[in-house]
């Protein structure tokens, strides 16, 4: 079993950013998490998030529908304080998902997204987890877009 760890941070003014790894054995993913944080300081608006997604496309399909590479999406959102700027709880929402079966090929790689969606937000984190049973004889099959 293989347990590999996805780490992506993006600064402000909508910022996108993306972290890889490639698959070193064939294999099936059967637990994921991704857990996503945004922070909001010196600004009194009442809305700044941040949406990281984990998939096998290279580009990030927040806003797509019928996405075949997207293996979850989660949003962290920020409420601050009218009054006081810089005040507010960051939300760290976390996606788990358990018991899946999501075979994948030694050379696959496996992209972190992670975007920030208004620019007063200073900043947002992405963390993914995958556990992988490694060592699968069955070929998986290719992706789509």
């Amino acid at each position: 079993m293989s347990i590999i760890k996805m780490y992506a941070t993006a600064a402000a003014s909508t910022t996108l950013v993306s972290a890889s790894i490639d698959i070193q054995k064939d294999g099936l993913i059967y637990c994921v998490t991704l857990g996503v944080s945004a922070a909001e300081a010196g600004a009194v608006s009442l809305s700044g998030n941040a949406i990281g997604e984990l998939s096998f496309a290279s580009v990030p399909s927040f806003t797509t529908h019928d996405v075949r590479s997207s293996i979850c999406q989660v949003a962290a959102q920020f409420m601050g304080f009218t009054t006081t700027p810089g005040l507010g709880l960051p939300s760290v929402p976390l996606c788990v998902l358990s018991a899946v079966e999501i075979p994948v090929a030694a050379g696959e790689r496996i992209f972190l997204h992670l975007q920030n969606n208004i620019s007063t937000l200073d900043g947002s984190t992405a963390i993914a987890y995958l556990f992988i049973r490694d060592g699968l004889d069955r070929t998986p099959i290719r992706r789509r877009a």
